[in-house]
């Protein structure tokens, strides 16, 4: 079914295709989202705090800034968006899917996600500080700034993760349980030892 009413705070969108809308400013703080999409147009400053997002799929869309703090989303496909800023943390992420997105910075801090996978992804700032992540994984990835203070990471695959482009890693140890090549730990020294207080003669 095609949508063509309004998004609202704590308002329920089933079954619904949002095409080319312009959704900047809108608060659907408390919202529940099931089987919807979102194709094209903008979410510029919106607000999904709190919302409850289950086979959602945002292909396109746009946004200088996107709030969903202490949401749940499941089962969720975001594709070929270009976000400034998504202030995510504190919230529940199952089986989500970043495809092809063009990130500034991404703040997950204290989230349980389970499932995350970027794919083809650009993220200036990515900050897991305090996360708890399960099956974690990275595909053709490049992160300029990664935060991992706190974070607990069980079957994280940074394999696909281009470990030489990274500039800044915060949280050595929140790499524990995490998988990446070989080849890559060359790259990772210089960061870990500024990390660890090491000086390289």
């Amino acid at each position: 079914m095609t949508w063509s009413g309004r998004v609202e705070r704590e308002g329920l969108l089933d079954e619904v295709r949002i095409e080319d809308a312009d959704l900047s400013g809108v608060d659907a703080s408390g919202a529940r989202w099931l089987d919807v999409t979102v194709v094209g147009g903008t979410l510029d400053d919106a607000v999904l705090d709190r919302a409850d997002l289950s086979d959602v799929g945002i292909d396109g869309a746009h946004a200088t800034a996107l709030s969903a703090r202490d949401g749940s989303w499941r089962d969720v496909l975001v594709t070929g968006a270009r976000i400034g800023a998504l202030v995510a943390h504190g919230v529940r992420w199952d089986r989500v899917t970043l495809r092809g997105c063009r990130l500034g910075f991404v703040n997950l801090r204290d989230s349980r996600l389970d499932g995350l996978r970027l794919e083809g992804c650009t993220v200036d700032d990515l900050d897991l500080a305090g996360a708890t992540a399960k099956r974690l994984a990275f595909v053709d990835c490049r992160v300029r700034r990664l935060e991992l203070s706190r974070a607990t990471l069980t079957s994280a695959d940074l394999t696909g993760l281009d470990l030489g482009a990274l500039e800044r890693l915060d949280g050595v140890a929140g790499l524990r349980g995490a998988t990446v090549r070989a080849a890559d730990l060359a790259a990772l020294a210089p960061l870990l030892a500024a990390e660890l207080g090491i000086r390289l003669a």
